[in-house]
């Protein structure tokens, strides 16, 4: 009887075990529902709010989606934001690398940056015929 008890019981823990299947996190994302819930929760937490933004910044991809957003531009370039970017040599190379293989995205930049006085005219049509070239010489001069 005892024998029978620990099969019995193997087999139901064999079985337990299986229904436990990870989900994949595509197949979580395509839920509306789920997806939005997790959203929130990454949004209430600096620790994944920290990660995922250093995921971005990681990504080429995700670095010219941020670039392209202009709200957030907006607010990366309003109060002390452009002064942090520009103390961190690393993240200030990596969002110039984006924006130097997007022409269309670095004029845009060059113009808000004009526009809220952080660069001249005279620098902006510099830059902007740089952009017109090769578009290495910016970077190139900076480095």
């Amino acid at each position: 009887m005892k024998t029978a008890g620990l099969i019995f019981l193997f087999i139901a823990i064999s079985f337990m075990n299986s229904c436990n299947t990870p989900q994949d996190a595509q197949g979580l994302l395509e839920n509306p529902e789920l997806r939005g819930e997790l959203m929130n929760h990454m949004a209430a937490n600096d620790t994944y709010m920290m990660e995922f933004m250093d995921k971005l910044q990681d990504s080429e991809h995700g670095m010219q989606m941020m670039m392209g957003n202009q709200r957030m531009m907006d607010h990366m370039m309003g109060g002390e934001g452009m002064q942090r970017m520009m103390q961190d040599s690393t993240r200030m190379n990596r969002m110039m690398s984006a924006m130097m293989s997007d022409p269309e995205m670095m004029g845009a930049m060059m113009q808000m940056m004009h526009g809220k006085g952080m660069l001249s005219e005279d620098c902006m049509h510099t830059g902007m015929q740089m952009m017109e070239g090769s578009g290495k010489g910016m970077m190139e001069d900076n480095q």
